[in-house]
């Protein structure tokens, strides 16, 4: 699986400033080299996996546009610690976008990057997403959100990826206080997959 970008939050500088550790070492994804450096901080490691779906008919992908931080994102979240990245997938498409029936194909690859937790007990987390390129075999279901999901205005849309490329550039341009974290990780990714497909974004 490629790697796509790696990303350092700013806040995640600030952390490790705060507690006295060299911001040269997040400049590189985490490896066994890098990690006792990080020693002075609780480092949660996260795996998630997303997907990717775009329908035939009218070469729409299927993404969650999210009221609160007025943005769009793949469907997708952490993988558990008992299950497989496909069975997260899986799992994800079918609560977040209603997706229950999927076919999972190749990964499209991945984005490593340091971004502040709001878990208990940790001061910063190492992320790794995977996106994954999947088939839709039937039509979407309902989907069920978790509570906060349904609190900050989460729903499925189907959208010309240029169109949601262009809508997350103009989120990130103004830079709002309702910005969420997640936006640059998500437009960098539409963004690499619209060059692949051919896509003037």
């Amino acid at each position: 699986m490629p790697l796509i970008s790696h990303l350092i939050h700013p806040k995640a500088v600030a952390l490790a400033q705060q507690a006295g550790v060299d911001e040269e070492v997040l400049k590189y994804p985490l490896s066994a080299a890098s990690e006792p450096l990080l020693a002075p901080l609780q480092l949660l490691k996260r795996q998630a996996v997303r997907g990717i779906i775009i329908r035939s008919s009218d070469e729409k992908i299927l993404l969650m546009y999210t009221e609160r931080y007025d943005d769009y994102s793949f469907p997708g979240g952490g993988i558990d610690s008992h299950e497989s990245a496909a069975d997260a997938l899986q799992r994800e498409m079918r609560e977040e976008a209603g997706a229950a029936a999927i076919d999972i194909s190749a990964s499209f690859g991945h984005v490593t990057e340091y971004m502040p937790t709001w878990r208990s007990g940790y001061d910063l987390m190492f992320q790794v997403s995977e996106w994954f390129h999947c088939h839709l075999r039937e039509n979407l279901v309902a989907n069920q959100l978790e509570t906060y999901e349904v609190n900050n205005g989460m729903q499925v849309c189907w959208i010309d990826l240029a169109d949601a490329i262009a809508h997350n550039r103009a989120v990130m341009q103004s830079k709002r206080g309702t910005m969420g974290i997640s936006i640059e990780r998500e437009t960098l990714v539409m963004e690499q997959l619209a060059r692949h497909n051919g896509i003037s974004s």
